[in-house]
Order: structure tokens, then C-alpha cells, then sequence
């Protein structure tokens, strides 16, 4: 199972936190998003789909150690075009075209979103 890498941060490199935050709360339901699960010189991408607003994710999605769902806590909710859900705190994303924009020319892996224990 691929894990995020600490060093990477895809919009670290191209947003201020100020930025990220604000274009968080700008996106909207229904837009076009990718997931990256990490990435150096190849990025290794969940895939591209729909973000569908935010949810308290199912017991096992952990954000720093933490059950989000034992908080209560909502997620972001990303439905992949392959059926796949991913959450917010399991990946890098943003608007599809910042994402390929962020991805380059650089070469692409599909990887699986990790399962909930």
C-alpha cells in the first residue's frame, strides 16, 4: 500500500495555507477533482473524480492518529470515476486542472485508495 510521503505537498508548492484554505471552502460540491497519494519525481495518483461536499467519514479513516469518525469530525468526500471513495485527509487534491498542472510532465501511477480497517 503506497503512503503519503511526508516531503510532498502538492499544493505547498503552488498555494500559501491562507490560499488552500480559502480555496477549499471555494470549491464546490460537484467539481472535477484529483487525488494524489504522493508524489517526487513520479506521482503516484488515486485517480480523478467528484467531490461531493463533506461527510463524517466510516469508522478507520484516520487524520494524525485520530478516527475521524470517533470525533465526529467531517472530511472532504471524493467519489473516484472508478467507484472508489477517498477522503480529504488520505490525499493531496484539488480542481482536476491544478492537479494535472501540479502533476507536470512527470510520470503517473494508478495506485489503490488504501482500505479501511
Amino acid at each position: 500500500m503506497h503512503q503519503m510521503k511526508e516531503g510532498f505537498r502538492c499544493f505547498s508548492k503552488i498555494l500559501s495555507k491562507t490560499s488552500k484554505e480559502r480555496m477549499i471552502r471555494l470549491i464546490q460540491i460537484g467539481t472535477r477533482v484529483g487525488a494524489i497519494c504522493d508524489a517526487d519525481e513520479e506521482v503516484n495518483l488515486f485517480g480523478y473524480g467528484i467531490y461531493v461536499g463533506e461527510e463524517i467519514p466510516p469508522k478507520g479513516v484516520t487524520f494524525l492518529g485520530i478516527d475521524l469518525n470517533s470525533i465526529g469530525r467531517k472530511n472532504p468526500k471524493i467519489v473516484l470515476d472508478n467507484g472508489d471513495i477517498v477522503w480529504g485527509c488520505q490525499c493531496w487534491w484539488g480542481p482536476e486542472e491544478e492537479i494535472k498542472q501540479a502533476i507536470g510532465g512527470r510520470k503517473v501511477n494508478i495506485v489503490p485508495v488504501p482500505s479501511i480497517k
